[in-house]
């Protein structure tokens, strides 16, 4: 069980009190004005956790129902998250801009959440992992701008057979010193065979590359010696179960320019990837909007959409909807050929350390790349942390 030390709103202590005599008892059926749920202590619901996080006060102060032994009980959802959409909704192409992800000053809470993380030691810890270099990211794939030398240094290209040519198809994120996450359609293609990992890549014309004063080493090309693809993924649906592990002949040296990519393990991290319109990041040398490779590793800011848009687009079994990210549909802003399995990140804060995390892989879209109204599919990855621990070994 995750440990969680907590400081309650204050808010929330004294609108509690004038409930404290309509529920005394723990896991009561209780009912507002948004959901129908079970009255608990505030620390014992994920939702309440979440808003309380935002500083979303005004939510939480409406899910209050009172009081258990002087602490404050809240409303918690029968699901975890029971946002209904405003019809009046702006379309996907004019989403709000992200959230700032920055601690908030205040003077009636000072969150802080403490978790246990559920990694069981096979992933390297939040010193090693996801690390943020810089405070904003730098300058704003289709539509993506040049990062900087030592960005997204978890970042990898696969080389692939083909006839008798070689090529970089698809990206991948490197999790451990070992293994690297990636899409399940990117590695099983009989005709096309993944056999090599480069890391350290930002310009793919050069071997020493500079910006800003920083020139990075040379790329780091390891030997792949084994694929697992998740059992569940199917070819034909393309986005059912679209994950794979790739392990590496050799286990890599980090450095500043090749680093893991942390995953959403503990809990509290994984009840992030639930929050509305989350706004993520997404690096590549795809195609750019000039159809043509981009030989610089670029990022775009891309946002999640409702999964509504993605079914009226794509064909979506509903089995698969809870374990796909639909993101996107700014015009021009997209991923696109030869981003496949790259990461989806996000920078989150937990025990007051902020990390990059990786919550999606770039699985499918549209043909036409970065066209207005229109998202990608990418693949949850809390949906797979189990399977993805199972199989991540020394």
């Amino acid at each position: 069980m995750d440990k969680i030390i907590l400081a309650i709103p204050l808010t929330i202590v004294i609108i509690a009190t004038v409930y404290s005599d309509i529920i005394e008892a723990p896991n009561q059926y209780c009912k507002t004005k948004f959901t129908n749920g079970t009255c608990v202590k505030v620390t014992d619901c994920p939702y309440a956790l979440t808003l309380i996080y935002k500083h979303d006060y005004d939510t939480l102060s409406n899910l209050t129902c009172g009081f258990n032994k002087h602490q404050p009980q809240v409303c918690c959802p029968q699901q975890d998250f029971p946002i209904l959409y405003d019809t009046k909704e702006e379309p996907a192409t004019n989403r709000p801009k992200p959230m700032n992800l920055k601690p908030v000053a205040t003077t009636t809470f000072s969150p802080h959440i403490e978790t246990k993380n559920d990694s069981s030691n096979v992933l390297p810890n939040k010193t090693i992992c996801g690390k943020v270099k810089n405070k904003g990211v730098s300058d704003r794939i289709v539509g993506g701008s040049v990062v900087e030398v030592d960005e997204h240094p978890w970042l990898a290209r696969i080389q692939h057979k083909f006839d008798d040519n070689t090529i970089f198809g698809c990206s991948a994120a490197l999790i451990t010193n070992l293994y690297l996450l990636t899409a399940a359609h990117c590695v099983q293609n009989h005709k096309i065979i993944p056999f090599s990992v480069r890391l350290g890549e930002w310009n793919t014309k050069t071997d020493i590359d500079c910006r800003n004063n920083i020139c990075n080493n040379s790329t780091v090309d390891i030997n792949i010696n084994k694929i697992i693809v998740h059992p569940k993924y199917d070819g034909k649906l393309g986005h059912n179960s679209d994950i794979a592990l790739i392990r590496l002949r050799d286990p890599v040296n980090f450095t500043d320019f090749i680093q893991p990519i942390c995953l959403p393990a503990s809990k509290y991290i994984a009840m992030q990837d639930s929050v509305i319109n989350n706004a993520y990041w997404t690096a590549g040398w795809g195609e750019t909007e000039y159809e043509e490779e981009s030989v610089i590793k670029r990022q775009v800011q891309l946002n999640s959409v409702p999964i509504e848009i993605c079914r009226a687009h794509f064909k979506v079994a509903p089995e698969t909807e809870p374990n796909i990210i639909c993101a996107g549909g700014i015009k021009g802003k997209d991923t696109c050929n030869g981003d496949s399995g790259g990461p989806l990140v996000k920078i989150e804060s937990e025990n007051y350390e902020e990390n990059w995390y990786m919550f999606g892989i770039t699985s499918s879209g549209s043909k036409t790349c970065g066209r207005e109204g229109v998202p990608g599919i990418y693949t949850r990855v809390t949906s797979y942390i189990d399977w993805i621990l199972e199989n991540v070994k020394e």
